[in-house]
């Protein structure tokens, strides 16, 4: 039976070997076999650069804009815990801050891997790994699903804090969108609507309907198939938003959880009262 640190210092190791999964599209072979990935150039763009960008502020900023106050915000964090530290400009990057907390745990400084988790990474990361798991290029599923349950342990063994996070604390409150632009910007905004929303289910959705949707980014894409039908585009959110409500996120991460399910709960309210219209 594994001692505490032995267990914290195995999950150090896999904590940084996810991590350069995110950042890198040509990792060591033999971190593809011991995680179970299958490489692809072609899954590592679809999936980090085109359907789920890996930052906190393409999930809580309104837009989503990358850069914005989330960064900002991750940027104050490392200035009060780890003042050392030299952090890149987009420091919200998940690679990143998987590596951190990696780090943190490997240097036994259980404080600021605690910190950390649940300011940084409890926010989103769960949230991804469901997203990139279920929405993603197969390659990475496995991937996806060994981050949940490697984070979900980590919390566990640490011990997480009963207040909200930050992030989620300071997302911006959706309203009710008057405009198409507005709608728009509602729908694609997971921190505005709860729903996660990728360019491959957007044109899934418009091949099942049978609409001739225009190729091109996520934004266009959807737009595109608003202007072709704007009421099952309406119907297309609140469904995802109800399948994905069922995306378990684990019982440390139950505070998360219950703060995402608020805003997917308030877009169903929201998309219902559009329809009407």
């Amino acid at each position: 039976m594994s001692s505490p640190h032995a267990e914290l210092a195995h999950l150090a190791e896999l904590v940084c070997g996810l991590a350069e999964l995110v950042e890198n599209p040509e990792p060591h072979p033999a971190l593809l076999r011991e995680l179970g990935v299958v490489p692809s150039r072609t899954a590592f763009t679809e999936l980090f650069d085109f359907d789920l960008p890996p930052y906190t502020s393409f999930f809580l900023s309104a837009g989503p804009l990358l850069g914005a106050e989330p960064t900002q915000h991750t940027r104050e964090f490392f200035a009060t815990y780890l003042p050392w530290l030299e952090t890149p400009p987009m420091c919200d990057h998940l690679g990143f801050l998987l590596s951190v907390l990696g780090a943190s745990l490997g240097h036994g400084a259980l404080d600021v891997a605690r910190a950390h988790l649940w300011e940084q990474l409890a926010p989103v990361a769960p949230l991804y790994a469901k997203a990139a798991a279920a929405l993603g290029p197969p390659e990475y599923r496995h991937w996806a699903t060994l981050l949940s349950s490697t984070l979900e342990r980590i919390a566990a063994e640490l011990g997480v804090p009963e207040a909200l996070p930050l992030h989620l604390r300071a997302a911006p409150q959706p309203a009710v969108p008057e405009e198409r632009e507005a709608l728009v910007e509602f729908c694609l905004s997971p921190g505005l609507s709860g729903v996660v929303i990728t360019r491959r289910l957007i044109l899934r959705a418009s091949h099942d309907a049978q609409l001739p949707v225009r190729f091109g980014g996520r934004r266009f894409s959807f737009q595109s198939l608003l202007d072709a039908d704007p009421r099952g585009t309406l119907r297309l959110v609140g469904q995802v938003a109800r399948e994905q409500d069922r995306w378990d996120l684990g019982d440390p991460f139950a505070a998360v959880y219950e703060w995402w399910h608020e805003r997917r709960r308030s877009t169903i309210a929201v998309l219902r009262e559009l329809a009407t219209r």
